[in-house]
């Protein structure tokens, strides 16, 4: 049986022994609970999410908290999600993070071999290095929307065959989720390739991938290069559904690989590297650059460490086995360049909800008028990808993200195109909007996007990290590929698109 396809148990007041509350803050969040809940009583040890309590839910707990003066983050509920927990959590008697990783502590790893071989990422290796063939390909992930972008390259490249690991109720359904969103984003199904070039095997990362390939068709040739795009995004979670995707899948794919002798292409991400916390002892704070894996940057977030120690679990493979393995980072996945359509489950982009919490306000703090933004259009993400699977083995670690930027200010600028208008304000304004916003529970849900980011570090000082992929733009344009600038009209086409599908509506 299928354990984790059954629904999560519905409890009753009558299902659960009520513990009444110690002191006021475990009260408080009672309250707060039972409210948000529909509740008659919330019990101090009552878990919000087996309650029914939701990822857009907790957004609530946060701004009913914050008006009692009671302030957490967002993560802190996922970690700490009964009232007595987050009471202990505020008193200081208990820990600042929780769900503590399978993985060893980062800070007492042995980095010396990941270290060597990082140092071998630079322009001479690639030069000197000999390219190598996809051959047969198995590619993880292929229903995301870098997944499916890549498979469309792939059938483009000169790869033999093409294996994807899609999960499914069974071998049929499994088949027919690849071929509607083939048909879904470029409006073929690609029908005359499967069984003869394109072949599905009903399966997932998280359980032993050869052992799944030896139950699929028996036309699958061997295996040379794995693609394993597939991934859980998201940042928060109250199960161990991030690592056993993120860290487990990449075990997974790096087994396989050492023992079949393929070669492994992992998508990451440059959140891996994305935050430094200034504790104020004067250190400067480093690049995030393809030599680099850790130097010290802020990984409590579960999302960030579960992506970096996937890649610390192929590299560290690198190093002591000689896995022929690739990272790529990527940046902001966007809409495709030539047409502005973006992924079909546009909503859990953390990016354009922050966009949408801007057309919602209707307004913007105007000290983020020039923060920089990037777009790396996933069509052009995946093309990077696929050439650069073919670089010499010695060539470990890529950044393909777009070089070019834009002011979020040129971007919010585009909304009038789409009917709306955003105004700055300064801080205390747009704050004050904030709270007027939580007073509407729909309008609450929506402002996730802002504050499940915000305070990760619990009021440490936050420094953004600056990456540096200029190795791998060198990279890129001696493969003959270079990144196109994300101007007003990409923009347009961007914002036109979702927002005919009725997302900046509220």
């Amino acid at each position: 049986m299928n354990k984790r396809a059954l629904p999560a148990p519905q409890l009753t007041d009558t299902d659960r022994d009520y513990v009444e509350p110690a002191n006021d803050n475990e009260k408080l969040f009672c309250d707060i609970f039972a409210s948000i809940l529909n509740q008659d009583k919330i019990g101090a040890t009552d878990n919000f999410f087996e309650l029914g309590g939701t990822s857009l839910m907790v957004t609530r707990v946060i701004i009913e908290a914050d008006k009692a003066g009671k302030h957490v983050a967002y993560g802190d509920i996922f970690t700490h999600p009964t009232p007595r927990l987050l009471s202990q959590f505020l008193s200081g008697e208990a820990p600042v993070t929780g769900n503590p990783s399978p993985v060893a502590d980062e800070n007492n790893f042995d980095y010396s071999g990941i270290d060597a071989i990082l140092q071998r990422n630079n322009l001479n290796t690639f030069l000197r290095g000999e390219r190598q063939e996809l051959g047969n390909v198995l590619l993880t992930g292929a229903t995301g929307y870098l997944g499916i972008h890549v498979l469309r390259e792939l059938i483009d490249s000169d790869a033999k065959t093409i294996t994807c690991l899609v999960r499914g109720k069974d071998q049929h359904d499994a088949q027919r989720r690849l071929r509607n969103l083939l048909f879904y984003y470029f409006d073929r199904r690609f029908d005359e390739l499967f069984g003869t070039r394109l072949f599905v095997v009903n399966g997932d990362v998280t359980n032993d991938i050869n052992d799944q390939m030896s139950n699929g068709k028996s036309q699958i040739s061997n295996i040379t290069t794995v693609f394993n795009c597939a991934a859980n995004v998201k940042h928060f979670s109250k199960t161990d559904d991030i690592e056993q995707v993120n860290i487990g899948g990449a075990e997974r794919c790096v087994e396989f690989c050492l023992k079949t002798g393929a070669r492994l292409v992992h998508i990451s991400t440059t959140s891996v590297g994305e935050i430094w916390v200034d504790r104020g002892d004067g250190k400067a704070v480093p690049e995030l650059s393809e030599r680099l894996l850790y130097f010290g940057q802020f990984l409590d977030n579960r999302y960030m460490r579960s992506k970096f120690l996937a890649e610390r679990v192929i590299l560290e493979a690198v190093a002591r086995h000689g896995l022929n393995a690739k990272v790529m980072r990527v940046g902001n996945l966007a809409a495709r360049s030539y047409d502005g359509e973006f992924q079909a489950n546009f909503q859990t982009n953390s990016y354009m909800g922050r966009l949408k919490v801007f057309s919602t306000l209707g307004c913007c703090p105007i000290d983020e008028y020039d923060s920089l933004a990037e777009f790396s259009p996933v069509n052009e993400t995946a093309k990077a990808v696929v050439l650069l699977a073919s670089t010499p083995k010695e060539c470990n670690v890529f950044q393909p993200f777009n070089n070019h930027t834009d002011l979020l200010g040129d971007i919010l600028a585009g909304f009038e195109k789409i009917g709306k208008s955003i105004r700055y304000v300064e801080e205390d304004e747009f704050q004050k909007a904030i709270l007027e916003a939580s007073k509407d529970p729909k309008k609450a849900s929506l402002m996730s996007a802002l504050l499940a980011y915000q305070d990760m570090t619990h009021g440490q000082k936050a420094v953004t990290i600056e990456r540096d992929n200029r190795y791998t733009s060198a990279v890129l344009l001696r493969l003959g590929f270079h990144w196109s600038a994300p101007d007003s009209a990409y923009v347009n086409r961007m914002l036109t698109a979702i927002s005919q599908l009725g997302f900046f509506d509220v």
